[in-house]
């Protein structure tokens, strides 16, 4: 519960930091964007928002596994 919350609270500050394309597309997705919506707003092909969007939640996926490290 608590620990999985802050640890993912500190995994997305990371990934913020670090990855900011990352982190713009989970943003995306999580307020409700489809990817043709954030593709255009991007201005990226579709499949590179497919490309960030995976490498993104995989990272965080990772990052709350490992106890918040990228």
């Amino acid at each position: 519960g608590a620990l999985v919350r802050r640890r993912l609270l500190g995994c997305l500050r990371l990934l913020v930091r670090e990855f900011p394309r990352y982190a713009r597309v989970l943003t995306l997705v999580y307020q409700g964007f489809t990817t043709a919506e954030i593709s255009r707003r991007m201005r990226l092909k579709p499949g590179h928002v497919y490309v960030l969007l995976n490498r993104g939640r995989e990272m965080l996926g990772k990052c709350v596994d490992k106890g918040g490290v990228l």
